[in-house]
């Protein structure tokens, strides 16, 4: 976890240590804000900006467990977020990649 980001044990695959310190890693592609039956909630962000880039719309992202952070989420072109609302962040399990030590 970083700031009450993080990952519940479920949603990492069978024998996968889940002891000490991580970095959640995806793609822009990867995140979403919908909670499909794969798809994992990761933490809360507030929406900076959004823009329409023809196939998708791309959202810059300011967690909320730690302003510092910048994500970049590619997200549908049906996405009807506005700059300042509050959304999950989700990713689908098969996405998810932790690196560790």
């Amino acid at each position: 976890t970083r700031g009450g980001w993080g990952l519940a044990k479920t949603a990492l695959r069978p024998g996968f240590p889940v002891s000490g310190e991580g970095s959640i890693c995806g793609r822009p592609e990867h995140f979403r804000t919908e909670n499909g039956d794969d798809q994992v909630k990761i933490g809360q962000a507030r929406v900076v900006d959004i823009a329409f880039f023809g196939t998708h719309q791309r959202c810059h992202l300011q967690p909320l467990a730690d302003p510092s952070l910048n994500l970049v989420a590619h997200l549908p072109q049906s996405a009807s977020h506005k700059p300042g609302d509050l959304i999950d962040v989700t990713v689908a399990t098969e996405f998810i990649t932790i690196i560790t030590g």
